[in-house]
């Protein structure tokens, strides 16, 4: 059980990092949301996209040492939690500090993440409106130097013309 406690570590260790890299990620994709740099931010969403396969695959990874562990410890993999395990290992204070200090610091560093993502998920919202609101601009500028009488004496009717750009759709 002792090489898969540190299997799960080191695991757990990884994920840490992916999801600190992820942050970093993050930061930077809020900067650039605000200089509107779009070919930089299809970039870091591509970095980003690996980082969050690697998560996947560490998850995998992590989800089948946890139910090895639970085949030798005769308890229900469900029930097995990080804290659980933890608990477990409590006469163990090398392997019970690391998964507590692991689990404290991932959980840390997952909310600092969503806290990003939550900002960048406004400030493109944003981005959008500001868009929105200039094509419509701009048309109804269009439509109003337009609004003069067509060869037959009909006047051009801009109710009728499309938007170029509707984000609201």
């Amino acid at each position: 059980m002792a090489s898969l406690i540190e299997d799960l570590i080191k695991s757990l260790y990884e994920e840490k990092e992916c999801y600190e890299e992820l942050l970093v990620i993050g930061q930077e994709k809020t900067k650039v949301i605000v200089e509107g740099d779009a070919s930089t931010l299809v970039e870091l969403t591509k970095k980003e996209q690996e980082f969050v396969s690697r998560v996947i695959g560490l998850d995998k990874k992590r989800t089948g040492i946890i139910e090895d562990i639970a085949l030798v410890t005769n308890k229900d993999a469900n029930q097995l939690t990080i804290s659980h395990l933890a608990e477990l290992l409590i006469n163990e204070k090398e392997e019970h500090e690391q998964l507590v200090t692991l689990k404290d610091s991932i959980k840390e560093v997952v909310e600092a993440f969503k806290t990003v993502n939550d900002r960048n998920k406004i400030l493109l919202q944003e981005s959008l409106d500001y868009i929105d609101f200039t094509m419509n601009a701009i048309q109804s500028v269009n439509a109003i130097a337009n609004a003069n009488y067509q060869s037959e004496g009909n006047t051009y009717n801009h109710a009728d013309s499309k938007r170029l750009f509707d984000a609201k759709q």
